[in-house]
């Protein structure tokens, strides 16, 4: 298993920081398309109109986030089995302890200087400017840079009890709430029963739609966005034999990889909205991408995904991905103001994406290396200085240390 860690290990840091790159342009693109963007490509207007639909369908931020979590049960579970023998009160305490030093840290290293912003700086709406004429990007901004922050409202976003500051850490609730799941999940995808892990998944099913049927929305999302960690698990289990599968059946890795892609992500364009149908597909396609780049990293994707530029984003980019929404709209939010009624507002949107990127990986950087790393060593220390912790736990081990969205 470790010697497999290492060959993968490469593809999966690049193929994360491109996942969240994808988040980055998707909410930047989808911040002035937003009005079509749930439109499907036959139903659109013109034929620029299908081209954007088309492309947002490519770089769909919500399937990257999807991606994310089956990668992070991927991962985590490969962290499980090095690191601890059986499932004990220790152990699990453990692992908690160290998601909430991996998560934690570096989400209140960019919610501080959000909320000092906020309080300090009196934001001009930018609906009063020229909302009319774009609407779309008016509502982007104003919905996630102008409000009145109390004291309520602060805690909450800080506990990652909500999300209405900086809304990407909606999927570190997610996160969080599949870590106190996931040792369990652990322990069931490891049995190596099919049908064991079909009655898991099916119970995640079952949930989701009562929660449909009752008319609660996200909670129905959030269900199936719990078993997508539970399908990361498989792929250590039952990954090596659909991935000979998916070979066989297109010739090559290659190919195998473009098709599942595609199989993934083109459906979203000829929907309306993201029905659960469409999160389920994204979940095995995310599967079967994982499978092939952790059982068979021999092809030429696979090769080019070992670059040192794009390992080294994939290492940052966990902090890039809550950065660039905070940069982007402040970045936005003063280019709009500055040009309040010009006809090129797209490209003034698009310009300050292309400033935003940089600048957030250089804040990711920071956050990279002077938070996430202080705080995976700080929470070995701390382990170290309660005795329920330190009971058992493998010397120079670490259960949750791998770096996860």
């Amino acid at each position: 298993m470790r010697q497999e860690t290492r060959q993968f290990l490469g593809p999966i840091e690049s193929a994360r920081g491109i996942a969240a790159f994808s988040v980055a342009f998707g909410h930047a693109l989808g911040s002035y398309i937003t009005s079509a963007s749930d439109v499907p490509v036959y139903d659109q207007t013109s034929f620029a109109a299908m081209a954007e639909r088309f492309v947002w369908s490519l770089i769909d931020a919500q399937a990257a986030v999807v991606f994310f979590f089956v990668m992070s049960g991927m991962v985590l579970g490969l962290s499980l089995d090095r690191s601890e023998d059986r499932l004990t009160c220790a152990s699990y305490g453990r692992f908690l302890w160290r998601r909430v030093f991996r998560i934690y840290p570096a989400h209140l290293m960019v919610m501080l200087p959000i909320m000092a912003l906020l309080a300090v700086v009196a934001y001009r709406p930018l609906a009063a400017l020229d909302g009319a004429a774009r609407p779309d990007v008016t509502l982007f901004i104003n919905t996630t840079a102008n409000r009145v922050l109390d004291w309520k409202q602060v805690a909450a976003n800080t506990l990652l009890l909500s999300y209405d500051i900086n809304s990407v850490t909606w999927s570190l609730q997610v996160e969080m709430a599949a870590a106190f799941l996931l040792p369990l999940l652990h322990v069931a995808a490891r049995r190596r029963q099919a049908w064991l892990d079909i009655a898991v998944l099916s119970g995640f099913g079952v949930v989701s739609l009562w929660c449909v049927r009752h008319g609660l929305t996200r909670p129905s999302f959030f269900v199936v966005w719990l078993a997508a960690f539970h399908a990361g698990l498989l792929v250590s289990t039952f990954g090596r034999n659909w991935a000979t599968r998916l070979i066989r059946l297109f010739g090559s890795a290659d190919f195998a990889i473009i098709a599942v892609y595609l199989a993934m992500m083109l459906p979203g364009g000829l929907v309306t909205g993201r029905p659960l149908s469409l999160v389920v597909l994204e979940i095995g396609g995310c599967f079967a991408m994982l499978s092939l780049l952790v059982h068979r990293p021999d092809g030429k994707i696979a090769y080019a995904l070992e670059n040192r530029a794009l390992r080294w984003n994939g290492k940052v980019s966990y902090s890039f991905y809550l950065w660039h929404l905070p940069v982007l709209v402040l970045l936005a939010q003063a280019a709009m103001t500055m040009f309040p009624h010009s006809p090129f507002y797209k490209g003034i949107f698009v310009a300050a994406l292309a400033v935003s990127i940089p600048a957030a990986w250089l804040m990711a950087w920071a956050s990279y290396t002077w938070i996430e790393c202080p705080g995976r060593a700080l929470s070995q220390r701390t382990i170290a200085l309660v005795p329920f912790l330190r009971q058992r736990a493998p010397a120079g081990r670490s259960i949750a240390a791998a770096p996860a969205l």
